[in-house]
């Protein structure tokens, strides 16, 4: 298990950022676990600056919400 399963992440799921964080709003689907608490994720959308669609970022999992965004 690693800091991010044993939230409840998984990887290939989609994740949004909490309200009060500065990523609230943008979703992130979640591509790698290197059992830190900053893993990598992808971000799905142009909405939300400096993340751009498809870029990596790292993600601090507290800006997340743990459940998952259902996307199309």
């Amino acid at each position: 298990m690693t800091i991010a399963t044993d939230m409840g992440f998984e990887i290939g799921k989609h994740y949004r950022g909490k309200e009060d964080s500065d990523l609230k709003g943008c979703v992130f689907e979640f591509v790698s676990d290197d059992g830190s608490d900053l893993p990598k994720f992808k971000s799905m959308d142009n909405n939300h600056a400096p993340w751009n669609k498809g870029e990596d970022n790292w993600v601090s999992l507290d800006y997340l919400e743990v459940v998952p965004v259902e996307t199309a």
